[in-house]
């Protein structure tokens, strides 16, 4: 005996099949919001510009993650550099700040992040630590939470 689908089930399949276009691909990337808090020292050397950045912190879609960055101190005073955050799993997500370390954009990475596009933007910025060290470099420690997009 063949039997005749039910409107309900029909309907359910369709549910289905466009829950599946939305979890994305690279055949079929899905922006989607991103929330990240965090902390991060930034380390400036004062005679050569170049500054490294080390931090740590939380993402929407990365979990707990770690960050490293390096980069320089432009002629307008920007940061500009960029740098590798590596989630709880290990993947990581590539990303730059061209021209304002407030503002951050990502450019790749490493398993499902592999060919993540989207930045963000800090919302607010806490300066808890400011100190020149003997080296020639100033020391910055910041805690931040930041909102944006990202899409993969």
């Amino acid at each position: 005996m063949q039997r005749t689908p039910s409107v309900r089930g029909i309907a359910a399949l369709a549910v289905c099949a466009l829950a599946l276009g939305a979890l994305g691909s690279p055949k079929n990337p899905v922006e989607r919001p991103n929330k990240l808090q965090g902390q991060f020292t930034i380390a400036l050397n004062l005679i050569t510009g170049t500054w490294v950045y080390e931090g740590f912190g939380v993402n929407t879609h990365a979990g707990r993650f770690t960050s490293h960055a390096t980069g320089y101190l432009d002629a307008a005073g920007n940061l500009v550099g960029g740098g590798t955050a590596v989630g709880a799993n290990g993947d990581q997500i590539f990303w730059s700040a061209p021209g304002s370390i407030w503002h951050v954009e990502y450019a790749g990475g490493t398993g499902r992040f592999e060919h993540v596009t989207g930045g963000w933007e800090f919302v607010t910025e806490t300066l808890t630590e400011t100190r020149v060290n003997p080296d020639g470099t100033m020391s910055m420690t910041y805690a931040y939470t930041g909102e944006g997009t990202v899409t993969y």
